[in-house]
């Protein structure tokens, strides 16, 4: 597990285990931010480790640190600070000796930062001022905005509905990090593929012939065939994680969506009803003549109060602009033609109106939402608490909504015991 002692040792350890999958990097990256007091002997010590190693090592490592800045500048500006002032010297780095994944990487993450001003706002492009031969001016971090100035509880829709996104960018950047290694070992390994197949004729031709010459040769091809295929599937590996990892949270970004619009669609119903409701009111408070007892008075219908129940103030514009600048982009890096760029459509099905039974959405209750971690699909080994933080919210909705949707790793009980 992740100890919760802090030393210089443990921590260069830990750095020199670091692989690029997005489960290494957000499980370290929590572990340094729990230590944020260490803020200054974690960047020393993550640059004296990102001088001395190889080459494909210091891509993670700047995955590493990009998790550690986002996520801990929440709560206050250590990491910020610190990763300034050796983050140049290392992007410099990459730059003039790294390949052009490492090259990718640093203008992907430069473009990241400037885009969420992750080091606040300056006059001249993040990356003149980052790769530029003089030192980088002190930053200055002080905070524009009063903290008090919102009220928390908008703080607190905006980061739980920003956390998916959030995850979802960062996944679909490891994801593009990797796609120029995936296209490489794709061909290499359909090569080979193809070539061995070839060679089953002659595999049978030299095996029906007791002591053909032949026989030599093709097993000596057919051995760097197969290692030319085992490299190809273990590089191939660390890109599955990486798409594992994406494809898990945009499930959950859509089970979420999908929970998110039921609630939203079954509101919109209440409020007709009660309109309805209204006019009906209205109308006999404006006839003069005096009504019977037996008039209904406005009933909230079971499914009307089930609705009213769910109904959540959740927003989801953070995921949808995502999801739309995705759409956009996929458009724009496959060339489709303008008539085409409807496909962005794709991310916005159409549902069916319908109301929830409110006897079937009480069956199931999840308990203890709170504290059952959900697993994603992919390699065993907890995630940490930091990435559940959607997990509750979501299983909550989903279970008082649709009583079908099980997410992995949640126990259901029998009814709740409340009215």
């Amino acid at each position: 597990g992740m100890s919760s002692e802090f030393s210089e040792e443990i921590l260069v350890d830990k750095l020199a285990k670091l692989n690029s999958t997005q489960q290494s990097i957000e499980a370290l990256s929590h572990w340094c931010i729990v230590h944020r007091n260490e803020a200054e002997l974690v960047v020393t010590t993550w640059e004296k480790q990102f001088q001395r190693t190889e080459m494909a090592q210091k891509v993670p490592l700047l995955y590493l640190a990009n998790d550690i800045i986002q996520n801990s500048k929440r709560e206050g500006n250590e990491f910020v600070q610190e990763f300034w002032k050796v983050l140049p010297g290392a992007l410099k780095d990459l730059v003039s000796l790294g390949d052009d994944r490492g090259k990718g990487v640093v203008s992907r993450l430069v473009n990241i930062w400037e885009e969420r001003r992750v080091f606040g706002s300056r006059s001249k492009r993040l990356r003149d001022v980052m790769l530029s031969e003089e030192a980088p001016p002190p930053l200055d971090v002080s905070r524009k905005r009063s903290r008090g100035s919102k009220s928390s509880k908008s703080a607190k829709t905006k980061l739980s509905s920003g956390g998916v996104a959030e995850k979802i960018v960062s996944a679909f950047d490891m994801v593009r990090a990797e796609s120029s290694k995936e296209e490489t070992e794709l061909n290499k390994c359909k090569s080979a593929v193809k070539r061995i197949r070839k060679m089953e004729k002659d595999v049978e031709d030299a095996c029906s012939t007791a002591k053909d010459p032949k026989r030599k040769t093709l097993a000596k091809q057919l051995e760097e065939e197969e290692n030319i295929l085992k490299q190809s599937v273990e590089k191939l590996k660390s890109v599955d994680e990486c798409r594992t990892s994406l494809v898990y949270h945009l499930k959950e970004a859509l089970q979420e969506q999908e929970s998110e619009l039921e609630n939203l669609q079954s509101q919109i119903q209440v409020a007709q009803e009660q309109i309805k409701e209204a006019q009906n009111m209205q109308k006999r408070l404006n006839d003069d003549t005096p009504a019977n007892n037996g008039a209904s008075a406005a009933k909230a219908t079971p499914a009307s109060i089930a609705a009213m129940l769910t109904a959540s103030t959740n927003s989801s514009m953070i995921m949808h602009s995502v999801l739309s600048s995705f759409a956009a982009e996929a458009t724009q890096t496959s060339g489709l033609t303008k008539s085409n760029s409807s496909d962005a459509n794709a991310f916005a099905p159409q549902y069916h109106h319908t109301i929830p039974n409110p006897a079937a959405s009480q069956q199931f209750v999840p308990y203890g939402f709170g504290n059952i971690p959900l697993m994603p699909p992919g390699p065993p080994g907890t995630l940490p608490p930091h990435m559940m933080s959607n997990q509750a919210n979501a299983g909550q909705q989903q279970s008082q909504q649709n009583p079908s949707f099980q997410p992995p790793g949640m126990m259901y009980f029998g009814p709740p015991h409340h009215s």
